[in-house]
């Protein structure tokens, strides 16, 4: 994976995973770096979508088969998402995306009223300025691709 030196001294800092593949490249042609035009930002608010959409109390299954995995509860409801159990799911590389998505107004985040053991836990949720974010995207490359097959269609035709 290419990755700019800052985003590697934060992997490596914070025990991220890294192999030996991984090259040093330009902070804008780094594919982990948390800019709103990396795809992979797209793809964390699409996770946080759908995890938000499942009913209240809904479980995931975190740690590494083999090792020992645990289900935790992902939604409290109202499309709420328990915060350090999203963290523990979520690749070391995308945690610091949900800041620059919180700075961009993509979502949102407060302390739930849960009241579990007498504790209310962080949470964030996609606002409908992500969910429009998200369905401009999806058009803008759908969009591409139908330009692509007119222009993959033209080429048939002259030749």
């Amino acid at each position: 994976m290419n990755m700019c030196r800052k985003c590697r001294k934060w992997l490596k800092d914070n025990d991220g995973y890294m192999s030996k593949q991984d090259k040093v490249v330009k902070q804008a042609e780094c594919q982990i770096h948390p800019r709103m035009d990396n795809w992979r930002v797209l793809r964390t608010v699409k996770t946080l979508i759908a995890w938000g959409l499942e009913g209240e109390g809904h479980k995931i299954t975190v740690g590494a088969p083999g090792c020992g995995t645990t289900r935790v509860v992902i939604c409290l409801g109202d499309g709420w998402i328990h915060l350090r159990n999203a963290k523990l799911q979520l690749y070391d590389y995308e945690v610091p995306f949900l800041e620059l998505l919180e700075a961009e107004g993509m979502i949102e985040s407060k302390e739930c009223s849960r009241d579990v053991f007498g504790v209310d836990p962080a949470a964030v949720r996609v606002t409908m300025k992500g969910f429009a974010w998200v369905k401009e995207e999806q058009l803008r490359k759908e969009a591409k691709a139908q330009e692509d097959l007119v222009v993959e269609f033209e080429k048939a035709q002259i030749s």
